[in-house]
């Protein structure tokens, strides 16, 4: 998870992780999603209804697909993932 104060931490320790952590959030990021996901060690990603950009960034990418999701979040897991079929 990444939450609350983690960004800052994760700013302090790489600049450049920080800002590809950013660009996703901000649904700015464009290249490989699926490896920029794995480089941060994630199996799932979760979006809050509050990062409509991100939503749409992986939404609309077929390397993932949805695998929860209620009013408040939606939780992509990467197509070839083990979790992808829950």
């Amino acid at each position: 998870y990444v939450l609350a104060l983690d960004p800052t931490f994760m700013y302090v320790r790489s600049s450049e992780r920080f800002m590809l952590w950013k660009n996703i959030s901000e649904g700015k990021f464009r290249g490989d999603l699926s490896a920029a996901v794995q480089s941060f060690g994630a199996v799932a990603v979760l979006v809050t209804d509050k990062y409509d950009d991100a939503y749409k960034l992986f939404a609309g990418n077929p390397a993932f697909r949805e695998a929860f999701r209620n009013p408040y979040a939606v939780i992509f897991v990467p197509v070839q993932n083990k979790f992808a079929s829950l």
